[in-house]
């Protein structure tokens, strides 16, 4: 994923859904001082907390992507992983809120609800469209 070129060692991410085991010690191991969120459904969480145990830097919650629990601002950059909306309003008000200034949010999803709370499309890469926080 292309998105490994974007990162900063000190990232926060958030993955929205479990990635593969692949991507997710990639990314962890490119991540000295940041670190990685991702969330999911219950099961998917529980299973994922047993595979990657022994990744100090990453952490699973079981939550929805309408309702992301971190502050405004939080995270660096997004990578959401999902196809569709489920709640697109509520999904798409919740990454934008947790999203840094100038942090990035890479998309496989219709990006218009996003653009209409301020997120401005950078770039295509790959089968992601990546948006800039403001």
């Amino acid at each position: 994923m292309s998105a490994l070129s974007d990162i900063q060692p000190d990232d926060r991410v958030l993955f929205i859904d479990i990635p593969t085991e692949g991507l997710l010690r990639e990314v962890a191991a490119l991540l000295p001082r940041g670190f990685i969120v991702a969330i999911a459904a219950g099961e998917a969480v529980r299973k994922a907390r047993g595979t990657f145990a022994g990744l100090e830097n990453v952490m699973f919650h079981a939550t929805s992507p309408a309702e992301i629990p971190w502050q405004n601002g939080f995270f660096s950059l997004i990578v959401d992983l999902r196809d569709g909306w489920e709640d697109a309003a509520g999904e798409s008000r919740e990454m934008a809120r947790v999203l840094g200034p100038d942090g990035r949010l890479w998309t496989k999803r219709d990006v218009a609800p996003l653009a209409a709370l301020g997120l401005a499309v950078a770039e295509s890469v790959e089968n992601f469209q990546v948006l800039r926080g403001q």
